[in-house]
């Protein structure tokens, strides 16, 4: 395959075909024991935008320091480079408080931004953007795609665009290249439904009722639960100051999730929704509220203590750096289960992630970023949870493969009786995951309601006033995204 002096290229195709191993190839040499035959040339300087962002950036030096140091090796003056860095925030919808934080300190989809920026400003003819987008809602994907375009055609440099996203490779692309097994394969006929794929009878189990007893077997504190929620965020404030702009975090957010009803926050990067999973993880402390999961506040465990594994188990937007990294699938899984008296089988396991059984004797390093998304998912699982967290856990995922995991995901955790509590910016996923929806903007709750009502455009609004702005606008990106492509939103 080639990419012309300014073309953009979207290399697509299912999880695990090769597709970052391939676009790795034109910036860093090639992986220690790989058997590589062939050769890649590149016809000037290219960058790289990694898909899991976290390990682009350095978490000891602040952004500014480190787009600066990349902006030098294009920008000649501390002048040119200030406002070089200044630009390239303006243009990806960054604040320039941002340049002052530490990565660890910016939500998943403002890091994701970082590190594009990073990619920009060394002045690459050839940028290799690795699932640019996954970590971001509709609303600022449709602003960073059009910033992406404006910002190659100013340069005058390519793309090689590796992406699960056909709204953001018809966006952004001249040509679609079309990746299989590591082979490069025809285009197909035509793309798969989101809500027909998955595997045999999975979403015909979605209602069934958790098998009986289930609830009980946690206690009395989660029996109560049924009440006062499963989990609950009660007034929670976690704030961090942002100059000239309203904090960052969550304010005075209750949120009570109840037995079987499977929620989904949604809202913009840095709405607040990785400050909610990480307060349900003890992770952070809020300042003000309280947090109780299964009846128990977590402030009265001692500090640093986590939630007991049967009851609560999360997975992280960047699955690579949750795994680790010299044990195998297997070992990792079977880890997990003996936390759980009554664990699901591996075979159950491998079903409802959609893992390879030959997966078992790997190590994380070998598998591609949404193989390893699905293992921390049936990890969590296997310890047999009664609240499964996942903060953008589905995002590295591509669309058919996505929506078939979430729908069975679904039938599993009405199946086994388990609570998810998702955020996404995806509305897709929200669709087939949620009875409930959360927005938040700014760190506030701004709708709750059933899901069948909140993402339903079409839903009767005779008794209710609708969704909010920040809902509507999320609704109208998706489907104005979705429409350049010719799919449903």
């Amino acid at each position: 395959m080639e990419v012309a002096p300014g073309e953009r290229v979207a290399l697509v195709g299912p999880s695990g075909a090769g597709k970052s191993l391939t676009a790795r190839l034109a910036c860093l040499p090639a992986p220690a024991g790989l058997r590589l035959s062939g050769t890649v040339t590149v016809a000037g300087r290219s960058g790289l935008l990694a898909q899991e962002s976290a390990t682009a950036l350095d978490p000891n030096v602040r952004v500014g320091r480190q787009l600066a140091l990349a902006a030098r090796r294009s920008h000649r003056g501390r002048t040119a480079v200030r406002a070089a860095v200044a630009e390239v925030l303006d243009e990806l919808g960054l604040d320039a408080a941002t340049a002052d934080r530490h990565p660890t300190l910016l939500s998943g989809g403002q890091r994701q931004r970082a590190a594009l920026a990073l990619a920009l400003l060394a002045g690459p003819d050839l940028l290799v953007a690795d699932e640019p987008t996954s970590a971001l809602d509709p609303v600022t994907a449709a602003t960073v795609v059009d910033a992406v375009r404006r910002a190659l055609e100013r340069r005058g440099a390519g793309l090689l665009l590796v992406t699960h996203d056909p709204d953001v490779a018809a966006g952004l692309c001249d040509r679609v290249v079309h990746l299989h097994d590591g082979l490069v394969v025809p285009a197909p006929a035509s793309p798969a439904a989101p809500d027909r794929v998955g595997r045999a009878g999975r979403v015909g189990r979605a209602g069934r009722v958790g098998r009986a007893g289930r609830v009980g077997r946690v206690g009395a504190a989660t029996a109560s639960a049924g009440v006062d929620g499963l989990l609950r965020w009660d007034g929670v404030t976690r704030t961090w100051p942002r100059p000239g702009r309203a904090p960052a975090g969550v304010s005075d957010v209750t949120v009570a999730v109840r037995p079987g009803e499977h929620t989904v926050v949604l809202g913009a990067s840095g709405a607040g929704k990785s400050t909610l999973v990480r307060l349900a993880e003890g992770r952070e402390q809020p300042v003000a509220g309280r947090v109780v999961v299964g009846g128990r506040d977590l402030a009265a465990r001692a500090r640093g203590r986590r939630v007991s594994p049967p009851l609560l188990q999360s997975v992280p937007q960047d699955a690579g750096g949750s795994l680790t990294p010299w044990r195998t699938v297997g070992q990792l899984l079977d880890e997990a289960r003996r936390l759980a008296p009554d664990a699901p089988t591996t075979a159950e396991l491998n079903d409802v992630a959609h893992l390879d059984p030959a997966w078992s004797d790997r190590l994380p390093g070998t598998l591609s970023g949404g193989q390893r998304q699905r293992v921390a998912i049936a990890r969590a699982l296997a310890a047999d949870p009664r609240v499964l967290l996942g903060d953008e856990m589905l995002s590295a995922l591509d669309v058919p493969l996505r929506a078939a995991l979430a729908a069975g995901l679904r039938a599993y955790a009405d199946d086994r009786g388990t609570t998810l509590v998702l955020t996404t910016h995806d509305l897709r996923t929200a669709r087939h995951v949620a009875r409930r929806v959360v927005v938040l903007a700014n760190g506030v709750v701004v709708d709750d309601g059933p899901a069948a009502v909140l993402l339903d455009p079409a839903a009767d609004r005779a008794a209710d006033p609708g969704p909010s702005p920040d809902l509507a606008a999320m609704l109208a990106a998706s489907a104005r995204v979705a429409g350049v492509a010719g799919v449903a939103p």
